[in-house]
């Protein structure tokens, strides 16, 4: 039980690192884009390409010790359950990109009952305490 809270947890911390750049990028940097480019629609897509590529910044060390920040804060590390697939940095950014957010986290709801969840299966990882 105790696990599954710092899972929450773990997660919870992600995604309230993604909003707080996403906030800050958007209150600070669109204004100066604004004056250089007229069209808002290009500037919003300026902007939404540095949020994730300083997301992808912040978390790139965390991914390449099988972790994002929140798991390393709650001290928990995705392993694989396939012991014939290595895990990779690019098995743990699958698994926190394109399995979990481009779901809308929906694939993560078994998880919290104890079963593994659909990015868990996807990828054959499982996520363990350090």
């Amino acid at each position: 039980m105790l696990r599954l809270i710092k899972r929450v947890c773990a997660n919870i911390v992600d995604i309230v690192l993604f909003f707080a750049i996403l906030v800050v990028l958007f209150i600070n940097v669109t204004p100066v884009l604004s004056r250089f480019i007229a069209n808002q629609t290009i500037t919003g897509v300026i902007v939404l390409l540095m949020v994730v590529l300083l997301v992808a910044a912040v978390q790139l060390p965390f991914i390449l010790a099988h972790q994002t920040v929140g798991k390393a804060f709650f001290r928990l590390k995705i392993v694989s359950t396939n012991n014939e697939r290595p895990m990779t940095a690019s098995v743990v950014f699958q698994r926190e990109v394109f399995c979990k957010i481009a779901t809308g986290y929906l694939l993560c709801i078994p998880a919290l009952y104890g079963r593994t969840g659909g990015h868990e299966t996807a990828t054959e990882t499982e996520v363990v305490s350090t």
